[in-house]
């Protein structure tokens, strides 16, 4: 294919020693074409343009044995959605009368392999066939192999069924019976394919006697890429069929251009609140960064609304906000949480976010975009041609009671709570200490012999938990919110 001129649709051709073979007067064409290969660089280009009804085919060469029952084609082809092409044999290369199909194949609008066992009794010309079904119909093939069926026949249509932040789901189909021991499947974070002489172990391939499985124990935010083959027995396997990829991870979306950015994400009435803010763009991060790591993070109960203020920075942009409710690495159209009708400024734009009732306590990720090119975002995978993605992190917990905390011996309160920078203690007599906890437990104050005024501004925003410790071994704890 590669070494034929290109053709047109005034010069009709075909790769060496094939032919291109029409009804008289077909209004199609075929010919060698520079475009829309599997494998660079040519083509072989199939159109019918109006005509409805006729035969327009490719023809190989006079080939031996080719119908003898042990033979198989392999060929890439690519369309449009349900277009079909026809395979079969001729015994006249000259004579399109003498075509006998033997297959029909549908194809879709990306190149895939097709894998075609060819039947005994056929003639010895092999020929593609366009099978029409509309008019301005185009059909690409490329990469055009007869080979001799083998004794182990390798599964095909390798497919990623879904992923996990630690796990990837996989599936196949096998035009063979289940192979007796089973299929191999091997995976690797290089798009670098196994050979005879690779060493399968825990640590690379899984096994299945199903023509699924789900590939666990994977790093997460990592590409992994998976092959599969049939194992017929312990000395004869099927060629490794692959590869396919898949991120156990969010969607990495890209911004070619960061000159409009996320310049400040800020909440506000939640049990823990956030503030990021940005000067500049952060370059080198293809417009995203995951922050869902950082103390970047919104705290707040199930059915409670949080408010949320974002500014754009090298205005214009739309700005949306998602978050992953049920968890599934996916931010669905039902999980977009906030959108904008009109471009952004440096002006904050307000909004709220809603936790839905019932949402399980843990947490979400929770993804913010702005976008030059849009209004109202939808795509949280991009990409696009001018803006950046951020990921954080929102978290459900269980605000508890105070007679949740700990066992009181004595009644303290404090006053005022909510409080900005300084709180109060009611009962002081005999007290010891005061250590003042965030939500996961860490002590972020320690104050020893403290007095009635107890200085809490150098805290964030939130809620803490407050325990006063007495001279006398009892303790009181109570839940205090910094504004």
């Amino acid at each position: 294919m590669n070494t034929t001129s290109i053709g047109s649709t005034s010069n009709t051709n075909a790769p060496m020693c094939w032919s291109y073979l029409e009804t008289s007067g077909f209004a199609g064409y075929g010919y060698v074409t520079n475009s829309n290969s599997n494998s660079p660089t040519n083509s072989y280009y199939l159109s019918n343009t109006s005509a409805s009804t006729g035969n327009q085919m490719l023809v190989s060469p006079q080939t031996v044995a080719l119908s003898d029952g042990t033979k198989r084609v392999k060929f890439y082809a690519k369309g449009s959605a349900n277009y079909t092409l026809q395979v079969g044999t001729l015994t006249n290369p000259s004579d399109p009368s003498t075509f006998v199909s033997f297959n029909t194949t549908t194809i879709t609008a990306n190149h895939a392999q097709y894998t075609v066992n060819i039947p005994s009794g056929g003639g010895s010309y092999l020929a593609f066939r366009h099978n029409l079904g509309g008019t301005y119909r185009t059909i690409y093939l490329d990469d055009i192999t007869v080979e001799a069926i083998p004794s182990c026949v390798e599964p095909v249509s390798l497919a990623v069924t879904g992923q996990t932040m630690n796990s990837v789901g996989l599936s196949w189909t096998d035009t063979a019976t289940v192979p007796v021991n089973n299929y191999d499947i091997y995976y690797s974070t290089t798009n670098v394919a196994p050979t005879v002489s690779t060493v399968l172990n825990a640590t690379n391939s899984v096994t299945s006697s199903t023509t699924t499985v789900t590939v666990p124990g994977l790093a997460s935010e990592t590409v992994y890429y998976f092959w599969v083959r049939s194992r017929c027995s312990a000395t004869n396997q099927s060629i490794w069929v692959g590869s396919v990829n898949a991120f156990t991870g969010y969607c990495l979306p890209s911004s070619s251009n960061q000159n409009s950015w996320i310049s400040a994400f800020t909440s506000t009435g939640a049990v823990t609140n956030m503030a990021y803010s940005s000067a500049t763009a952060v370059a080198g991060t293809n417009g995203y960064r995951n922050l869902s790591a950082t103390t970047n993070t919104i705290s707040n109960i199930a059915g409670s609304t949080t408010s949320i203020s974002m500014t754009a920075g090298g205005p214009t942009c739309g700005m949306a906000v998602w978050v992953d409710w049920n968890n599934d690495l996916v931010f669905s159209s039902t999980e977009r949480m906030y959108v904008t009708s009109t471009y952004e400024t440096t002006t904050p734009s307000t909004a709220s976010i809603t936790i839905p009732a019932g949402t399980a306590l843990g947490n979400y990720r929770m993804r913010v975009m702005c976008d030059y090119n849009a209004t109202a975002p939808s795509n949280a995978c991009g990409p696009t041609t001018r803006g950046e993605y951020l990921d954080f992190k929102l978290q459900v917990v269980d605000v508890l009671g105070t007679s949740d905390l700990t066992t009181k011996n004595k009644e303290v309160s404090i006053y005022p709570n909510p409080f900005s920078d300084v709180v109060y203690i009611s009962e002081t007599k005999d007290l010891k200490t005061v250590k003042v906890f965030d939500l996961t437990g860490r002590a972020v104050k320690t104050i020893e012999n403290p007095t009635k005024e107890i200085s809490l501004g150098s805290l964030n925003s939130g809620l803490y938990l407050i325990t006063m410790y007495f001279k006398d071994g009892s303790k009181n704890t109570v839940k205090a919110i910094k504004k």
